[in-house]
């Protein structure tokens, strides 16, 4: 239960983080990282009686007023900087004199920092214990002006007086979090998404089971440098993997694994990546009885409370420490842009959750929505194939994971895709995502991901979905791989979806060797047409991979498109193999139904619609 230090008053700094630059620290990855806690009361004097650095630039908050002895008091708050752009990261330090034995216990001992901006707008942002810089708020100002904080310490006997400061932000350049887009313009469009400044955001990505996969210099990730090469800025990313803060204890949590975190946030800023930061894995709530088997149930530090990962769905001291976890993650790395959503749990099937699984997932969606200052969407899934409506209708971006279905047919897979992404877009007025798939057979690639990619663009997903690569049974993502993604940002990237505000389209080829999906408003949309020769046509068939690559190009294919709004369009082919654009063709709907011929394509062809 942490330190047994006895209830003897502490005089700890604190470093309180308000997010206007990126994060910092490294630690070791490994298994055997030492927990994030004093472990001596040297230590601990230690940290009490170093003195806030003076070197320039910094600002001291007032001193509180005096109180009496037996409640908590907030010392001193000195900042890195008197002044800072929006979107990058100031640091306060604080000195407290507090009563606690457990830094982590929130319950024990907690940091509040009520933050003001300057147009009125209030956050609550949580404190939490850093190894080397003591308490720690990373905040962001996503406004320019005056800003002004109160620090609020509280432990078993109260809270203290506040202690005030304030700063200035100046407007920059970054656009800002991401959103879902109508709550950045009520005009755009529920089910994509857009940063603060109203600057479109779609996700293109894929995901590896570790960040190094790069390769890791000790000081910076390479992939995610690879990744914004070829356009690439959203990554779904499981930190608990190889950076697991719980799993050594419940309540104190690990300081190499939350410092490799830091890094891996750090380097997503720098080079651009959204992260789809994972909360839990399937694999730390599984035992081995479980379908799945091969649960690491001993790996997650919540065994130490609970005897059963069962019980850890249920029991109130299990919520208790899971809601203290909830607290540090957020206060820990709720403050940057590079966050784009909480996964909060991957798999959720995979777990030993069962029957509690819907009362469980309501419970942690709706902390990570209540309690994060920054509002970060919230996502999370089964596996493939599991349809999941109640989490569906709690969470703010509905996801799919797909894999049994596929059966190793490339064409076919283009289907699949769009089926599962048209179903979500059906079910609810949201953003929706197919966070992970994959195909174990060699030799699919590129064509698999390539048939994926573009199916799910047309069918409305509000992301690239997401490939999963483990080294393994699913290899990794190639040079292939990179090209046609390239090739598919040069082509989506011109397509503003959000601002679009489109719907579903019905599009019918003249050929019946053909098929097509897309999305469109008045403004514009897409459209994706796929040469379906040789494709499976049931569970059991395997996909001819030298006859698909043999395929001739169609020739005389026209299309009928049933959806948009009368008027006068163009539409732009773009071969996709090629990352080309032709001339544009004009067409005129009239009676919601459009009529357009197509060049001759091999393959699949793509169109970008515009009004004329």
């Amino acid at each position: 239960m942490g330190n047994n230090w006895g209830n003897r008053r502490k005089r700890s700094r604190v470093a309180l983080v308000l997010l206007l630059a990126g994060c910092s620290g490294a630690g070791d990855t490994s298994e055997t990282d030492t927990t994030e806690t004093d472990t001596s009361e040297t230590v601990a004097m230690s940290i009490s009686t170093t003195t806030p650095s003076t070197d320039p630039p910094t600002t001291s908050a007032p001193e509180s007023p005096t109180i009496p002895d037996d409640l908590p008091v907030v010392e001193s708050v000195t900042a890195s900087a008197d002044t800072v752009a929006t979107y990058e990261r100031l640091d306060l330090l604080v000195d407290v004199s507090a009563e606690f034995d457990n830094h982590f216990d929130q319950r024990e001992i907690a940091l509040d920092l009520t933050l003001t901006s300057p147009t009125g707008t209030e956050r609550t942002v949580p404190g939490f214990w850093h190894a080397d810089d003591g308490w720690t708020f990373r905040i962001t100002a996503d406004e320019p002006g005056e800003w002004t904080y109160d620090v609020v310490a509280t432990d078993a006997r109260g809270a203290s007086r506040p202690t005030s400061g304030t700063f200035s932000a100046t407007a920059s350049d970054h656009p800002g979090f991401i959103r879902v887009g109508s709550d950045v313009d009520p005009d755009y469009s529920t089910r994509y998404f857009a940063h603060d400044d109203g600057t479109p955001w779609f996700g293109y990505g894929h995901a590896d089971l570790e960040m190094a996969f790069g390769g890791f210099s000790g000081e910076t990730f390479s992939k995610m440098a690879d990744m914004a090469e070829i356009g690439e800025n959203f990554e779904m990313w499981w930190p608990q993997w190889s950076s697991n803060l719980v799993q050594n204890s419940y309540d104190t949590y690990n300081a190499g694994s939350a410092a490799t975190v830091d890094l891996v946030v750090a380097e997503a800023e720098r080079n651009g990546i959204s992260l789809a930061f994972t909360i839990w894995i399937h694999q730390l709530l599984r035992t081995e009885d479980h379908p799945w088997g091969t649960g690491e149930w001993g790996r997650n530090g919540f065994n130490q409370l609970v005897d059963r990962p069962e019980d850890f769905f249920v029991d109130d001291e299990a919520w208790a420490w899971q809601e203290n976890y909830y607290r540090y993650v957020i206060a820990r790395w709720s403050h940057s842009p590079a966050i784009a959503m909480w996964q909060t749990i991957t798999e959720v099937n995979g777990t030993n959750s069962y029957e509690q699984t819907d009362a469980w997932h309501e419970r942690l969606n709706a902390y990570f929505q209540d309690h994060d200052p920054y509002r970060h969407p919230t996502t999370a899934t089964g596996s493939g194939g599991y349809w999941w409506p109640a989490a569906f209708e709690v969470m703010d971006v509905p996801q799919m994971h797909v894999y049994e279905q596929f059966h190793a047919n490339p064409i076919e897979a283009a289907e699949i895709m769009a089926d599962w992404t048209i179903d979500m877009w059906e079910f609810q007025d949201k953003p929706n995502w197919i966070g992970e798939y994959g195909d174990r057979r060699p030799g699919t690639y590129p064509e698999f991901s390539h048939n994926a990619t573009w199916a799910t663009f047309a069918a409305g997903g509000a992301t690239t979905p997401i490939e999963w690569n483990d080294g393994y049974d699913y290899g990794r993502f190639d040079d292939d791989q990179a090209a046609d993604m390239a090739r598919f940002v040069a082509f989506a990237e011109q397509i503003p979806m959000v601002r679009l505000d489109p719907e579903q389209l019905t599009v019918t080829p003249s050929d019946a060797a053909a098929r097509a999906w897309g999305v469109g408003s008045e403004g514009g949309g897409v459209v994706w047409i796929q040469d379906t020769t040789g494709a499976a046509r049931s569970e059991t068939d395997v996909e001819d991979l030298d006859a698909m690559r043999a395929r001739p190009a169609l020739s005389g294919v026209s299309i009928s498109i049933d959806g948009l709004p009368d008027g006068d369009y163009s539409a732009t082919p773009y071969d996709t193999w090629i990352g080309e654009r032709l001339a544009p063709i004009p067409f005129t709907c009239e009676g919601d139904v459009c009529r357009l011929s197509l060049p001759d394509f091999r393959f699949d062809l793509a169109l970008e619609l515009a009004p004329a």
